[in-house]
């Protein structure tokens, strides 16, 4: 985990004069206002990450390299928005009841969720919002077991392969940074 938070810090400082003229992506339709969640309006994320176009590109060319098909979905990518904040375990229900009707909300405002996990230490819901036949985005609200609620919002034009891929991509990567503990 170290040397991929390490690699993508470096490659933020050379990407900082586009990361500071950053698109407005609010009119995409897998677009997510994180004003939505109340519970931490006002509270800085501990963690905040934010990857658009050429950035996506450079981060996950080596994954590209392996498929065709792949290069052409992260393309197709706008926007890959991580966000997370400590919660206080004695407010566990509240929380959880907070994402949960932050999930209603959004089915009500097409997403689909396809994805629920409902456990004793944790919660898990992933929605995609669906436009003519394609996916346009993802959002992934979580709550693990240390306490931390964490919401990715993935923008642009993808599919479940590409998501399969990525998610295998990261959990090796992942298992790297153990081995350096």
């Amino acid at each position: 985990m170290f040397r991929s938070l390490m690699m993508i810090s470096a490659l933020s400082l050379l990407m900082l004069p586009s990361l500071m003229a950053q698109e407005d992506y609010s009119d995409e339709p897998g677009y997510f206002d994180f004003a939505n969640l109340r519970m931490f309006n006002g509270v800085e994320p501990e963690v905040e990450m934010v990857l658009d176009g050429d950035l996506i590109s450079l981060v996950l060319s080596s994954i590209a390299e392996e498929n065709d098909k792949i290069a052409e979905q992260i393309a197709s990518l706008k926007l890959i928005e991580v966000r997370s904040w400590p919660s206080d375990p004695d407010a566990k229900a509240q929380v959880v009841s907070e994402l949960s009707n932050l999930g209603n909300m959004l089915q009500r405002q097409q997403w689909k969720t396809f994805v629920k996990v409902k456990k004793e230490s944790e919660f898990v819901r992933i929605l995609y919002k669906k436009q003519d036949k394609r996916i346009d985005g993802v959002l992934i609200l979580s709550l693990d077991e240390q306490h931390k609620v964490t919401v990715v919002n993935v923008i642009g034009h993808l599919d479940f392969e590409l998501m399969g891929k990525l998610s295998k991509h990261f959990k090796n990567m992942s298992n790297d940074s153990d081995d350096d503990k």
